[in-house]
């Protein structure tokens, strides 16, 4: 259902190959600072599992709390660690109809229109966030001499990450969303690049299209194939955690058919930063491009402690989307992880994972070029900024520093950089990757 995934539908940008022409890399700290850069569910609970809860309706863990620099901004790159307990007792309804008709109900967008679209660099921006962590753990695979993976791609969506899995080499891919308009449009693209592929004479990977909730129902009776290398759930995950019995089912959907060794990977809502923005704000917070808002209006965000599950906020993109969303505690996750064999192999936000994905990988700046992750600043010509002009104010600050001291390498005197209520948003987000070490 790829629920929310804010990233472009637009498969042509994704070439990796380097034109030489990469701009200066100026994200904008949301704040205004500176960064250059097994059992099925509802079965009888194991005693594993009756330890698991015990401990999680007690669960203390360790959290990142931002620390404020001004006002209400959550988003200053300094973290207090501290001591947070959770609680463990609303659970709110969402039925996967409810889901389905959301995203069967939201149209597929032309490349012109989606070029015009306010948050048009966030999207490419996340979408590169995904291409590199696609591509880094396509890479630690074939390091260990796997070269031709199988893929399971759970809320698939209209079949956005298609490209990358076709340039990550892999041999079969089996996709699944609750909403079936949005399966079938997968199809339709899965098919037409097949088709493009004949034409060149490439073959292609097979896939396999399954319409079904994978956090109400077992997807591995109904799997072709029913063992992978990896399994990936881009901005979906958080959609589970209505509930325990719907975060389970999902989880073991995501993991029961991978091999020792392989990965789980996915993008997911920081839930420290989304409910410190949230209670700082006293339950809602807006900016140009997004409202995120707490669906119990009755708490005292005082002395409030968010649930394990069931913890319901209301997002809003671009005025687009705007679908019921939970919170999921990364410690909590960790620890269900545990339960089902898979350590954690990676977690970072979106902006610590900028430099980490950069180091390692010399064609991620190229990338961002090709992809369009970033608005070029100034803009040139008749072009006009994406955003208001006082949301560049760091990149008009740097702009004017590298004029006067002359730091341009290059032709180049633009900078790549995102607006601040762009940055903000994708501040709420991070990647991760669990890989199994037991069966």
């Amino acid at each position: 259902m790829n629920q929310y995934d804010p990233s472009s539908d637009s498969d042509s940008s994704e070439s990796e190959e380097d034109d030489g022409n990469s701009l200066p890399i100026l994200v904008q700290n949301a704040g205004g600072a500176v960064s250059k850069k097994g059992e099925e569910c509802g079965g009888a609970r194991s005693s594993k599992k009756r330890r698991f809860l015990f401990v999680a309706l007690r669960l203390t863990c360790v959290c990142n709390k931002l620390l404020l620099s001004k006002g209400s901004d959550c988003f200053h790159p300094r973290f207090l660690f501290e001591s947070f307990q959770y609680s463990c007792f609303p659970v709110c309804t969402m039925t996967s109809q409810d889901v389905a008709s959301h995203y069967n109900a939201v149209p597929e967008k032309g490349l012109a229109e989606r070029t015009q679209s306010r948050i048009f660099y966030l999207r490419n921006f996340n979408n590169w966030m995904k291409s590199m962590l696609i591509n880094e753990f396509l890479e630690k695979l074939r390091q260990e001499g796997c070269h031709r993976p199988r893929v399971l791609d759970l809320c698939c969506g209209k079949g956005g990450d298609l490209l990358k899995w076709k340039q990550g080499n892999i041999s079969s891919i089996v996709m699944t969303d609750v909403a079936d308009v949005s399966l079938q449009q997968c199809e339709s693209r899965y098919r037409e690049m097949k088709d493009r592929g004949r034409n060149d004479r490439q073959e292609l990977f097979s896939a396999q299209f399954l319409h079904a909730d994978a956090s109400k129902e077992r997807l591995l009776p109904k799997l072709e194939g029913a063992h992978f290398d990896i399994s990936s759930c881009q901005f979906a995950l958080h959609y589970s955690f209505a509930s325990e019995a719907q975060a389970r089912q999902m989880l073991q959907n995501a993991t029961e058919s991978i091999r020792l060794g392989g990965y789980f990977i996915g993008t997911l809502p920081d839930a420290d930063v989304m409910y410190h923005c949230i209670k700082e704000n006293n339950g809602k917070f807006l900016n140009d491009v997004c409202s995120l808002e707490y669906d119990d209006k009755t708490v005292d965000f005082q002395t409030h402690i968010p649930p394990l599950f069931g913890a319901k906020f209301h997002f809003t993109l671009d005025k687009v989307v705007n679908c019921p969303e939970f919170l999921v505690h990364f410690e909590l996750l960790v620890e269900m992880m545990k339960e089902l064999g898979f350590e954690l192999a990676l977690r970072k936000r979106f902006s610590d994972a900028i430099p980490f994905f950069l180091k390692d990988h010399g064609s991620g700046r190229a990338l961002f070029g090709r992809m369009q992750a970033l608005e070029p600043y100034p803009p040139e010509g008749d072009v006009t900024l994406m955003g208001p002009e006082a949301e560049y104010s760091d990149g008009k600050a740097e702009f004017e520093e590298r004029e006067r001291e002359n730091k341009w390498e290059g032709h180049h005197r633009t900078l790549g950089t995102l607006s601040q209520s762009e940055w903000q948003v994708a501040s709420m987000y991070l990647v991760f990757a669990f890989q199994r070490v037991s069966e």
